[in-house]
């Protein structure tokens, strides 16, 4: 039974603490396995979203607009691919495995403000990132053979495109 100290006492807790005090969150997920390899957090617990954001991974007593059941599923930040494409059809199935960021760093683009320009036309729905490959620059200056070192002539040769 709920002594009466305990009853007053709940009101002033949660108006102390700034989640709970402030207007119920966008979303909450309750009730699933809590992983956050960042700060090493790995415990049972609720996720408070407001504004697209984060704000708690703590509490039991959150209110949401949106309430989730997370029972028996893993909660985390989304994962990070860094040998991947980007892909219309991949980006849903990236997104079932927990993959929010797709990089593309392998043999990347040498015209990379166009890569993105084509990217964000296609209105991906994941983040996405590429690097510029090493194999397309040493073609770019003439370099064809990647075993050789290249002449001292080319690596001074800026690629076609790119500022001297």
């Amino acid at each position: 039974m709920l002594s009466r100290r305990t009853l007053l006492a709940a009101p002033l807790a949660a108006a102390a603490h700034p989640v709970l005090a402030a207007a119920p969150l966008d979303v909450v997920i309750r009730g699933g396995r809590v992983i956050d390899p960042a700060s090493g957090v790995d415990r049972p617990g609720d996720v408070g979203i407001r504004g697209g954001r984060i704000v708690t991974t703590r509490g039991d007593r959150l209110r949401g607009r949106v309430e989730l059941d997370a029972s028996g599923c893993v909660v985390a930040p989304g994962f990070v691919d860094i040998l991947s494409g980007t892909h219309p059809e991949g980006d849903d199935l990236k997104i079932a495995d927990g993959v929010t960021t797709v990089l593309s760093t392998h043999g990347g683009p040498l015209e990379v403000d166009a890569w993105y320009r084509r990217e964000a036309q296609r209105r991906p729905r994941v983040h996405y990132g590429t690097v510029t490959g090493h194999f397309a620059l040493r073609a770019a200056v003439g370099a064809s053979d990647v075993k050789a070192p290249a002449t001292p002539a080319q690596p001074a040769q800026p690629p076609p495109g790119q500022p001297v």
